[in-house]
């Protein structure tokens, strides 16, 4: 269960009280919690082959905290929108040629759903556990820094072919691990 509550209001009880707890975020599987990463709902993120990219690099998302000094560093270069879920945000993905997921050191949907939408995805990600789920520069590219996130722009934008094919790789990847269904029976698996 994805939890709508701020982190700062969850009730605490003692993990005792439960057979098996999962967490959304790598760092938090400790003490017996058990690592879920998101997964993506491929009845909205999916491909639409025929739409040509319109836009070279896009970010959907919320503008806000350290995203602000990356939105400025990166100026020009990326077109942002703000205020676009489901099947909107996957007709973007799909008129793009990259997109980016700015997640920092927390695991989101994002880089699921930009996947199976078989758009090359760059990760701006400091530690969220995602190259433990993908392969860097083979099924997404990830930057740790944001000078190294403005290069992966870059090389991406003037290197087509390797482009569509990470964007391939990592569609494949994605729909054969990471759907909402591969979630599920992970959990069917671990209480059996």
């Amino acid at each position: 269960m994805l939890d709508p509550l701020p982190w700062n209001r969850w009730k605490k009880v003692p993990l005792e009280d439960y057979d098996t707890v999962f967490v959304g975020q790598k760092a938090a599987a400790l003490d017996g919690r058990k690592w879920l990463p998101y997964g993506v709902d491929t009845t909205i993120f999916r491909s639409y082959p025929s739409n040509l990219p319109k836009y070279a690099c896009t970010f959907v998302g919320t503008y806000y905290g350290f995203r602000k000094a990356i939105f400025e560093q990166l100026a020009g270069t990326i077109t942002a929108f703000e205020g676009k879920y489901g099947h909107d945000c996957c007709r973007i993905y799909n008129n793009s040629e990259s997109a980016l997921s700015l997640s920092g050191n927390l695991l989101a949907a994002r880089p699921f759903e930009i996947l199976a939408c078989k758009t090359a995805c760059i990760a701006y990600d400091t530690g969220s556990g995602l190259e433990t789920l993908f392969q860097d520069g083979r099924h997404l590219s990830i930057a740790h820094t944001i000078s190294e996130l403005k290069e992966k722009i870059a090389y991406y934008s003037n290197n087509p072919e390797e482009r569509s094919q990470m964007a391939s790789d990592g569609y494949q990847q994605t729909l054969k691990y990471h759907t909402w269904a591969n979630r599920a029976q992970e959990i069917v698996d671990e209480l059996r």
